[in-house]
């Protein structure tokens, strides 16, 4: 009568939630960005890409998919030095 339904999670789902929740957070800062014209939003939407790219390579991480998990890394690290590099 009260049974549930129970499903086998793998442990890196939470890290791809994660990855859609900085994805919103970098287009929502993004567009407060540009409709306010605040500087420093621009630097956090990009800071909250790269979180993006990391939680995505921790999810491959956790899934033994090394290379997936090399390729977001460099390109969390990219984006990190270029947009510090241009805003400084």
């Amino acid at each position: 009568m009260f049974e549930r339904k129970f499903r086998m999670r793998h442990k890196s789902e939470k890290y791809f939630k994660y990855q859609y929740l900085s994805i919103i957070a970098c287009i929502l800062l993004a567009v407060l960005a540009i409709w306010q014209q605040i500087q420093i939003l621009y630097l956090l939407s990009f800071y909250a890409l790269t979180l993006s790219f990391i939680f995505d390579g921790l999810g491959h991480y956790i899934r033994n998919e090394q290379a997936d998990f090399y390729q977001q890394l460099i390109r969390a690290l990219l984006i990190f030095l270029l947009t510090t590099l241009f805003y400084f």
